[in-house]
């Protein structure tokens, strides 16, 4: 089960106000393709199974704020993305990653962790809907993986690099090492 309502607790490196609007949007996008809280979210690449996704409903004015579904993606992706590597690797966000690094976030154990106890580094992409039957889908979001974890080199090679693609369509992510 992924709750993205626990990201109102916030994470090392998302407050809790940034957390809670992150959850919000990714109800968006959910809804946006016609998805229920308790909608399954197939995971390829996880050690984990599928999970169930659970969210609090989305709100008109929710909805409104953040009719850009380009721009909703974006960060609908990373309230996913975010819960989905914390149950994947173990590690938190621990600290928002630079432009141009390649990577989004670094991970970590816990929220005390300073810089140097980096551990691994995240990118993050989101597909509000690909196109196509399932395999046309998977081919899709195995293409963006591809993409990112070439991105992630930017940021050196000495600690492993995950990056996790959310397609809101089906609902599916895909998480892949480095």
């Amino acid at each position: 089960m992924i709750d993205l309502d626990e990201l109102v607790n916030g994470l090392p490196a998302i407050s809790p106000a940034w957390g809670r609007t992150l959850a919000e949007i990714a109800g968006v996008c959910l809804e946006s393709q016609r998805h229920a809280p308790g909608v399954w979210l197939l995971t390829i690449g996880c050690s984990a199974d599928d999970a169930q996704l659970f969210w609090t409903n989305v709100a008109n004015q929710t909805r409104r704020s953040w009719a850009d579904l380009q721009e909703a993606t974006e960060y609908g992706a990373t309230a996913v993305a975010v819960l989905l590597a914390k149950r994947e690797t173990g590690y938190a966000v621990i600290e928002r990653a630079m432009k141009g690094t390649g990577i989004d976030y670094w991970l970590g154990d816990d929220a005390g962790a300073p810089p140097f106890q980096r551990k691994a580094r995240l990118e993050i992409s989101g597909i509000l809907h690909a196109p196509g039957d399932s395999r046309a889908v998977k081919r899709a979001v195995a293409a963006r993986v591809k993409q990112k974890l070439e991105q992630t080199g930017r940021s050196g090679n000495l600690l492993p690099a995950y990056a996790i693609v959310v397609e809101f369509g089906t609902p599916l992510a895909e998480v892949r090492k480095r």
